[in-house]
């Protein structure tokens, strides 16, 4: 039995659709809360080409598919003079290629490296704070904040967690021309979506799958079967117990974190030390949808068109990481429809969970509005992820903290160690593909055939 807290097989792959999902923007159109992209040569990729499935593809181009635009006064310009709308083509070269590739980029590479060969680590914001004193900007410069506001994109959002957070030895080197870089398939289309790509792999298993179930206790000793304790919603919560050979647990760890689960006896110190260690990160999206069939089509001249991720320099220290990364859903194969996805992570995501969704309305759209000037209507529909907040998620995927690949890899190794005979783990924190479905897929394959294994040496004894 696999026990799930939602009215979907996937919790962190859902898909909202007209009639279905509870967000409804047009007929058909995909809007995905969580996971969004596919790697080429995994198995949802695989799956994608079974099915025939629709998708759209990424392509992170500073040249062609990539705008920058600022909002502000800029202390290396004319400070009283309040600048607003896109960078102009030669000015974003200048950035692009003197400040980020040339300059800020290979510094961040070096002091990677020298860490590596140290063998010692530290939260990538002392990175940044060493080359923001080495080049002696302002503190509101312009290069100050479009390399800030490129580190939102391609750090915060990517890992979901602050540069507070993050390892320097582990992602010094991820920044590069794109964001997701190898995850180039887009889903969330007209006609497509997660849930279709989870569905052949679901629906073999609908008999077993059980759907609004609350795993609150699981008991393990390996003299005798597993009890697993689990709330069933449709029932009105009333509690029921299975008992089993051996247990899967797939739960995300930020379910481990917070000690939804009470395992019974207590996990041990080495399992409960992996679970501490290893970084779980918060990525949260507000989606716009402005219906063309109540819009006047005049009013969206403003359209990014041939955009596919933009990214707003701000003047704000506080303003710098909160909702000015976003992606042209437009672009992605859905061209008679109006949808812009704008990207918050870290400290900005779990900040702004506590906010309405109106009031986060309000700021995206001056954003917007920023970039692209007042004429930018107000959209026809919102929705807010809140993936933080979410108690059966509790995040969004797992990064690596302060200690990199030398402290934290050995944590994801004993986070995937079975706990004695009865007791199997897998997920996307237990795997150096962390952060993506098809890692998690991998792990759930891998872990099947040790139970299989386990369960044919224990019928032979």
């Amino acid at each position: 039995m696999q026990a799930l807290p939602t009215s979907r097989s996937s919790k962190r792959a859902t898909t909202s659709e007209v009639g279905v999902g509870p967000y409804p923007f047009s007929d058909d159109l995909a809007v995905e809360m969580g996971s969004a992209w596919v790697y080429e040569g995994k198995i949802a990729d695989e799956i994608i080409d079974q099915e025939k499935l629709p998708y759209g593809v990424t392509e992170y181009d500073f040249e062609t598919t990539f705008g920058l635009y600022q909002s502000g006064r800029f202390d290396d310009e004319a400070p009283e003079e309040f600048v607003s709308g896109e960078v102009s083509l030669e000015e974003q070269r200048e950035l692009i290629n003197k400040v980020w590739r040339d300059d800020f980029v290979t510094f961040s590479e070096r002091r990677k490296e020298f860490l590596q060969r140290s063998g010692k680590d530290v939260p990538y914001q002392t990175v940044m704070d060493q080359y923001m004193k080495q080049r002696k900007f302002a503190s509101n410069s312009k290069s100050r904040k479009f390399v800030e506001a490129l580190v939102n994109a391609q750090i915060q959002v990517e890992y979901g967690a602050s540069v507070r957070d993050l390892s320097a030895a582990k992602v010094g080197n991820k920044l590069s021309e794109c964001i997701f870089c190898d995850a180039v398939y887009y889903v969330p289309v007209k006609g497509g979506g997660f849930d279709k790509i989870l569905a052949p792999l679901t629906d073999p298993l609908k008999d077993k799958i059980r759907l609004q179930h609350i795993v609150t206790k699981i008991e393990y000793h390996d003299d005798q079967p597993a009890r697993v304790t689990y709330k069933d919603v449709r029932d009105g919560g009333n509690t029921y117990t299975k008992l089993a050979e051996r247990v899967l647990v797939t739960v995300p760890l930020g379910v481990l974190k917070a000690k939804s689960i009470d395992f019974v006896p207590p996990l041990p110190q080495w399992k409960q030390e992996a679970i501490d260690m290893i970084g779980f990160g918060v990525l949260n999206k507000c989606i716009f949808y402005w219906d063309k069939d109540q819009i006047d089509p005049a009013s969206m001249g403003w359209w990014p068109e041939g955009k596919q991720y933009m990214s707003l320099i701000t003047d704000g220290e506080s303003e710098s990481g909160r909702w000015s990364t976003f992606f042209n859903d437009r672009e992605m194969g859905n061209g008679d429809e109006f949808v812009i996805s704008a990207w918050v992570g870290g400290d900005e995501a779990r900040e702004i969970e506590s906010m309405s969704d109106e009031t986060i309305k309000e700021h995206v759209l001056s954003n917007l509005r920023a970039m692209y000037g007042d004429s930018v209507p107000e959209p026809s529909k919102v929705v807010v992820s809140r993936w933080g907040q979410d108690e059966f998620s509790r995040g969004a995927y797992s990064y690596y903290g302060i200690g990199g690949t030398e402290v934290i890899g050995p944590a994801r190794e004993r986070l995937a160690e079975p706990v004695g005979e009865r007791l199997f783990w897998a997920g996307e924190a237990t795997t150096y593909s962390y952060g993506t479905t098809h890692g998690a897929y991998q792990t759930g394959v891998m872990t099947a055939s040790e139970i299989h294994a386990s369960l044919t040496e224990a019928e032979a004894q």
